[in-house]
């Protein structure tokens, strides 16, 4: 995955925080916001856990797969891309 996609990614879930209504939700959002953020902060440093971030990543999408699926599938891309890189 390169740092693009991931910008991409990062503009979906903005988008769907920005629909959200549930506080719940909203908070969960920001916290995937905040990891894909990490992932992209990751192309300038090497030095973020990886593992501990795909994992928690993972945990989004068994979340959103229920109540936001189009969330959940822009999590699982970044998971799967993830794997594609080796992380």
């Amino acid at each position: 995955m390169d740092r693009e996609k991931l910008v991409e990614i990062l503009e979906v879930l903005k988008s769907e925080l920005n629909e959200t209504h549930e506080v719940e939700d909203k908070d969960r959002i920001q916290k995937v916001i905040f990891d894909v953020q990490q992932l992209i902060d990751y192309f300038e440093d090497a030095d973020h856990d990886r593992k501990n971030l795909k994992d928690r990543l993972r945990q989004y999408v068994d979340h959103f797969e229920r109540t936001h699926p189009k969330l959940a599938s822009q999590i699982g891309h970044v998971v799967e891309m993830l794997s594609q890189m080796g992380i």
